[in-house]
């Protein structure tokens, strides 16, 4: 996962550590299997066990290992699609 705040993003990989903006680790990492789900948060596809919607069309994702993240309703369908 990454997230982002005030549009930098820092996420890790294995020992090293990326900075960038989210727009950015987006486009790089789309071709990986990551999709946008919140406007600070992106995911791998592939490690997305399922997806619960509520009342309001927001979603949480949980993910393979137990972790749950929010998803805003802007996101879901791209969520779906990819």
């Amino acid at each position: 996962t990454c997230d982002s705040e005030d549009g930098v993003c820092a996420a890790c990989y294995g020992r090293d550590l990326a900075r960038g903006t989210l727009v950015g680790f987006e486009e790089r990492l789309a071709e990986h299997g990551f999709v946008r789900i919140h406007r600070s948060r992106i995911v791998n596809r592939r490690h997305v066990r399922s997806v619960a919607g509520n009342d309001s069309g927001d979603f949480t994702v949980t993910l393979d290992d137990g972790r749950q993240i929010g998803g805003g309703r802007r996101w879901r369908e791209a969520l779906k699609l990819s």
